[in-house]
């Protein structure tokens, strides 16, 4: 019974309990439809102050209004989430059309223009792009056919270094030929020196002797000649007649000038340079006991020597006493029919084209001879030589190389001969006071200067 009774109690409480939570939702239930009803009155009022601050059906018409409604969205929901989706594809952060131009980088056009401008844009660059790829390609096509030339290059230099040292073997070899020819040339040559040593002291000795005995046949003949000189000054100068002083005569002067011309020239072999006294006639010409003549009024020196006439300078004259055609003309030395001896050595460039000759050395000998003097043939300069003539000077020769074959040292010392004698001549015609010419001053003696 007090089981049951329990029961009893824990079932009214449980009702009790239900009772009051129905009485509890029906208030709530009760209060939301009174909030509800409040909201909706506001939410009319409101549409209405909308509507009257827009005008009628506005709301309707907005964009986006038919999405909001199926969305069962507000149309600034529905419009900021396009907004929020215009963002994320434009890649913007901010709705302001300003910031979207700026960010953009275009300040006018609607999103389609800028579009079709970052569209022509970009096929320009795309263009450039495609240009760029190109001379890439063309630069790369370069870069390949570079290294082909290079490897080709490089091929070639490996070949060129294997010749080079198939070269330098072949070198190597030829020199060591070479030295061993080298050291046979040179103990040829030094056996070659000692003989011409040898050789030139037995010359020296020779040439010494022949200098000895020729200086003591000098002396025998310098007497000879003073005698033979004495002998010529006496009886030409002490000739019982004055006309056989006489040596030619004036033809023709120049008083303004100083000049004068005589009947004799290359033919009578007068010289230039001679002199020769002048004299009124032969009545006036005075020979004293000791053979010096006196009475001449004028002394003239041969300028210019012609055939058959000659140009003479007056060196000094006596005042008052002109020189006159006529005039006789002394000197005391002069002799038409002596024969001047010229020694010629060496080969001569008379027709001065470049080169001397041995045909040119022999018309020079021919002008000699036909001028009346005697040629002298030899290397051997005479003491009793008027004149010598050198042709062109030989050119110093060059060592041989240590190679060179015997022909080539015999060659060799011919042209160190030839170069040698020549200076020896000059020098003993130097040292004998005998005159020295070449071709030019040779034609300017004789008096041929027309050639």
């Amino acid at each position: 019974m007090a089981v049951r009774g329990g029961s009893n109690i824990g079932l009214i409480i449980s009702n009790i309990m239900f009772a009051l939570a129905f009485i509890t939702a029906l208030v709530l239930v009760i209060n939301v439809d009174a909030k509800k009803e409040e909201a909706r009155q506001e939410a009319q009022a409101a549409k209405a102050n909308l509507v009257a601050a827009i005008g009628p059906g506005v709301i309707e018409q907005a964009p986006g209004y038919d999405a909001a409604q199926m969305n069962n969205q507000s149309v600034v929901a529905q419009l900021s989430g396009q907004i929020d989706t215009l963002k994320r594809l434009i890649g913007t952060t901010t709705a302001d059309e300003q910031r979207i131009r700026t960010d953009l980088g275009f300040e006018s056009g609607s999103i389609l223009e800028i579009k079709g401008r970052m569209e022509n844009q970009l096929g320009a660059l795309s263009s450039d792009n495609e240009a760029l790829v190109n001379r890439v390609s063309e630069q790369d096509a370069t870069i390949e056919a570079l290294r082909d030339e290079i490897d080709a290059l490089e091929d070639e230099h490996q070949e060129s270094l294997v010749r080079v040292r198939k070269d330098v073997e072949t070198y190597r070899a030829q020199a060591d030929s070479y030295g061993q020819d080298v050291d046979r040339t040179i103990k040829r040559l030094e056996d070659s020196r000692d003989a011409l040593e040898q050789d030139h002291r037995s010359e020296r000795r020779r040439l010494q002797e022949d200098i000895d005995r020729i200086g003591q046949e000098n002396q025998v003949l310098a007497e000879r000649n003073r005698d033979y000189e004495g002998k010529f000054a006496s009886t030409r100068l002490r000739a019982t007649t004055p006309e056989l002083l006489i040596d030619g005569q004036i033809v023709e002067t120049e008083p303004k000038t100083g000049s004068v011309y005589i009947d004799r020239g290359e033919e009578d072999r007068l010289i230039l340079g001679m002199r020769f006294q002048v004299f009124d006639s032969a009545e006036a010409i005075t020979v004293s006991d000791d053979g010096e003549t006196s009475g001449s009024k004028a002394v003239i020196e041969i300028v210019r020597v012609g055939a058959n006439t000659s140009t003479g300078k007056i060196i000094n004259s006596v005042p008052g006493r002109p020189i006159q055609r006529g005039d006789a003309l002394v000197n005391a030395v002069y002799d038409p029919n002596r024969r001047f001896t010229f020694m010629l050595h060496g080969i001569f460039d008379v027709d001065q084209d470049g080169r001397a000759t041995e045909a040119e050395a022999n018309y020079l000998r021919s002008r000699i001879r036909a001028w009346g003097g005697e040629v002298i043939d030899g290397d051997t300069l005479p003491g009793d030589t008027d004149y010598l003539v050198l042709g062109e000077q030989p050119i110093r020769p060059l060592l041989p190389n240590a190679n060179a074959s015997q022909a080539q040292l015999d060659t060799y010392l011919k042209q160190r001969g030839a170069f040698d004698r020549y200076d020896e001549l000059f020098e003993q015609a130097t040292a004998a006071s005998i005159p020295v010419l070449n071709a030019n001053r040779f034609f300017l003696l004789i008096g041929q200067t027309d050639r």
